[in-house]
């Protein structure tokens, strides 16, 4: 198993979200299936746009956990429904992203 070992830096940008409102999305959401759960979610990320590489870390930089709303690319935009799926609010987001990367 390989992990990752954030370092303290965080990057985020929600977007037009702040954390209470998208706390409340995931709160919202969480009783719903899972097929609906991601619908919902996916349609917030429509006319969402793109950015290649997003991601900070590497073999000689340290990661830094980046959560950034408004630019996704395929492996973030997986990353992030998959997290907000399994989370009820913006910090078990966080730490779902975490434990997904």
């Amino acid at each position: 198993m390989f992990l990752f070992s954030f370092c303290s830096a965080q990057k985020i940008n929600l977007n037009t979200w702040d954390k209470e409102e998208l706390s409340q999305f995931l709160l919202n959401n969480a009783s719903n299936s899972d097929s609906v759960k991601i619908k919902n979610i996916t349609d917030k990320f429509l006319n969402t746009s793109y950015k290649a590489n997003t991601m900070i870390g590497s073999v000689t930089q340290k990661e830094e956990l980046v959560i950034d709303l408004a630019n996704l690319d395929c492996f973030t935009f997986i990353d992030y429904a998959e997290a907000m799926k399994r989370s009820s609010s913006f910090s078990e987001f966080k730490t779902e992203l975490i434990s997904l990367r």
